[in-house]
């Protein structure tokens, strides 16, 4: 497997601080979608908790009601991250990647605000 790497090209902090998180098989509602931001939708967990996840872990139940199972896990967590800090790309979902920081910490970040750095072969 290779490693992708990236630079940070302005400070990003966190816009939603209480991420949605559900297991594979959970119970989702699809409150809107946004032109803006293809492949991902709104969401509301049954604890109530709303963010944004992607669509393509959710199977539409009810496309009157909005109600889908979760076909993946999915978390919601975003990650901070200053300008000009290294950044390791694990997954990338419509428009944001899944990253490692050097700490460890993990978590989404928007593909626009990165620069490709280069990969490392294993």
């Amino acid at each position: 497997m290779s490693l992708r790497y990236f630079r940070a090209i302005s400070e990003y902090e966190v816009s939603y601080p209480r991420p949605v998180v559900f297991q594979t098989g959970d119970s989702v509602k699809i409150i809107k979608s946004d032109a803006s931001w293809p492949g991902w939708v709104w969401v509301e967990t049954s604890d109530g908790n709303q963010g944004w996840a992607p669509r393509s872990v959710l199977s539409v139940g009810s496309a009157e009601t909005g109600d889908c199972l979760a076909s993946a896990a999915y978390n919601g967590t975003e990650l901070s991250a200053a300008k000009g800090e290294r950044l390791e790309g694990l997954h990338e979902e419509s428009g944001w990647v899944w990253c490692r920081r050097d700490d460890g910490s993990e978590g989404w970040f928007p593909l626009f605000n990165l620069k490709p750095e280069g990969i490392t072969p294993s």
